[in-house]
């Protein structure tokens, strides 16, 4: 289960750092200074409980286009991480947030829900009057297991939703949200 405070005050904001991040990006090629609309998002658990992990979609108010960010949360550095940014927290102080495919947390949780038909782990508000209370992620993720023999894998989790991943894919993580669905993610052989 995923904890969200609801009533924390975070900056920068999620859309403000998913837009400045998207544009930062070689492989942007959408208007400068287009703007995004929050489609949804899902996470996944840490079993250990150190690390947020979430994946945020929004669409591009120009292009039309689906973006998916993928990133962690952490209260410490991560040596080897690629860093998007930091944000304050009020709840939890000072976050670390990476891109999730260069974590190692993110990498297994992905890994797991796509061999094991996994999905999204459930998210409960903390504080304030719905303390307690579960509410509804926006996107869901279902993992396909095994489509083929799964030996030494990499995790591919593209920004672009294709609407099919390709052929060598050895397992997959379909979204659904309210006006769509593609494949999210998936592992291929190496």
């Amino acid at each position: 289960m995923s904890i969200v405070y609801p009533q924390a005050v975070i900056k920068p904001g999620k859309i403000e750092l998913v837009t400045t991040w998207l544009h930062d990006q070689d492989w942007y090629s959408g208007e400068p200074d287009q703007r995004f609309k929050r489609v949804g998002s899902y996470r996944f658990d840490d079993p250990a409980g150190e690390v947020g992990i979430e994946t945020i979609l929004v669409r591009g108010q120009v292009d039309g286009q689906i973006y998916q960010v993928p990133m962690t949360y952490r209260g410490a550095e991560l040596v080897g991480g690629r860093l998007m940014t930091t944000m304050e927290h009020s709840v939890l102080g000072l976050r670390y947030i990476y891109e999730g495919p260069s974590d190692p947390v993110f990498v297994q949780a992905f890994t797991t829900a796509m061999l094991e038909r996994g999905h999204e782990t459930e998210q409960i508000i903390s504080g304030g009057d719905n303390h307690g209370v579960s509410v509804p992620s926006g996107v869901q993720v279902r993992g396909s297991g095994p489509l083929g023999e799964v030996a030494q894998t990499d995790v591919v989790v593209p920004h672009l939703l294709p609407s099919a991943p390709p052929s060598d894919a050895v397992a997959t993580l379909a979204g659904y949200w309210t006006d769509g669905s593609d494949p999210v993610a998936w592992l291929v052989g190496v």
